[in-house]
């Protein structure tokens, strides 16, 4: 998946090449190889997820900042085996690289879910009062996450 479609996975080999390569390119994720493992091409692909969840998050935090007066102090795009993101105490944003994965709409659910944490480090009313200013109908968008999140990973 990526920003919520999926896409075939088509591998060629090239024995004339040292590193795995990845790219998107007429509605498949075409991978070029030195070799058959796995675990290179998997590799190769967190790499190719994790360059554009970077860009991509940096965007949006930048668009959704005119909803905050606090600007977090750094974005992180890591591994998360059990959340999509965290806020840290010291407003510190990071996010898991596979929420590239989601559609749009629903990483930005997530963006500004993490943003709303810089003020209310919980979820009370107040924190979902206020993600609900930004996003009105956020629901539709966590229960996207729900249905299809298992589904995001390589």
């Amino acid at each position: 998946m990526f920003l919520g479609r999926n896409y075939s996975l088509q591998i060629e080999l090239d024995l004339t090449i040292q590193e795995t390569k990845v790219k998107l390119f007429r509605g498949k994720f075409i991978v070029t190889a030195p070799g058959k493992n796995e675990e290179n091409i998997r590799k190769a692909m967190e790499v190719w997820y994790r360059e554009r969840a970077r860009k991509m998050i940096e965007l949006k935090v930048k668009y959704y900042q005119k909803f905050f007066n606090i600007v977090p102090t750094n974005i992180k795009v890591k591994e998360q085996k059990k959340r999509w993101a965290s806020c840290t105490s010291k407003n510190e944003l990071l996010f898991n690289w596979r929420c590239i994965m989601a559609k749009a709409n629903a990483l930005d659910y997530i963006i500004v879910h993490e943003m709303c944490h810089m003020y209310y480090k919980n979820h009370s009313k107040e924190f979902w009062e206020l993600v609900a200013t930004v996003i009105p109908h956020y629901e539709i968008r966590k229960e996207w996450l729900k249905n299809y999140g298992v589904r995001m990973d390589l």
